[in-house]
């Protein structure tokens, strides 16, 4: 887990139980890692700093293609590829040693995710009526949404893409022809640029919080409670329906609803 703004990362040896610190080549704003062909890579939100390691404890620097924002990142079998979120660039590598970037017409796409045979990517940060697919992260191509609005935080469910927005959900098997669903999500007890807080169907004083980056689930319930979660801390005020976070956390925390879930990061 990268420690966002420092020089730090965060490894465990028993599923979570107990962590070790161990240190990035250098101090960035470390955000995007993803485990693949036998090592991790991350890479940092500013400027071109990138990291590979076999093990999570000795880290090597790298170089990205070009200096940007860069948000998400992937691994499909074949390349590493990352978004950058403050223009239409996606970095790809083979090995997350030699960098090379493609373009789409997106001005800030944020999040991108692999079924197996497409690569998605989606904006997250405003509305837009479009995202972009590739099969290789080389040529991409704009799909249609069912709406103009903030669509962010795609996944893959194994037969077809779903993406919320604030407010609704659409779905594609292929990523090209998209549907909008009729139910909408549970509205939000409380909304901040870095989270949303839902109840979870059971009662008002119910929360579920969870982390795509794979922990499990952690069951907030009866009183407040503070514990760690991807190198941050967060404080639940049950009494009132909400969750704070400390600081603005370096991967996307996910709460989710009895109808869907929505994007808190």
């Amino acid at each position: 887990l990268p420690e966002f703004g420092s020089s730090d990362v965060y490894t465990s040896s028993d599923y979570g139980a107990t962590w070790a610190t161990n240190s990035f080549p250098s101090s960035a704003n470390w955000r995007g890692i993803v485990w693949g062909a036998g090592q991790f890579v991350v890479v940092a939100s500013s400027g071109t700093k990138a990291a590979t390691s076999p093990d999570g404890l000795v880290w090597t620097a790298r170089i990205l293609p070009a200096s940007g924002d860069w948000y998400g990142i992937v691994y499909t079998g074949q390349l590493y590829c990352v978004t950058d979120s403050s223009s239409n660039k996606v970095a790809y590598s083979t090995d997350g040693i030699a960098w090379n970037y493609s373009t789409h017409g997106m001005a800030d796409a944020r999040f991108i995710v692999w079924s197996g045979s497409t690569l998605l990517v989606c904006d997250g940060n405003g509305a837009s009526g479009s995202v972009y697919t590739s099969p290789d992260c080389l040529t991409w191509t704009s799909r249609t949404m069912p709406a103009n609005v903030d669509w962010r935080a795609p996944v893959w469910m194994g037969s077809r893409f779903c993406i919320p927005s604030p407010a609704s959900v659409t779905t594609s098997e292929v990523g090209i022809t998209w549907t909008a669903i009729t139910n909408t999500l549970p509205a939000p007890l409380a909304i901040n640029p870095d989270y949303w807080v839902i109840s979870d169907g059971w009662t008002t004083t119910d929360f579920r919080l969870s982390t795509t980056r794979g922990g499990s689930v952690i069951n907030i319930t009866g009183s407040d409670t503070g514990a760690p979660l991807v190198g941050f801390h967060w404080t639940a005020d049950l009494t009132n329906g909400k969750v704070f976070l400390d600081s603005k956390p370096s991967g996307v925390f996910t709460l989710d609803g009895e109808a869907g879930s929505t994007d808190a990061g």
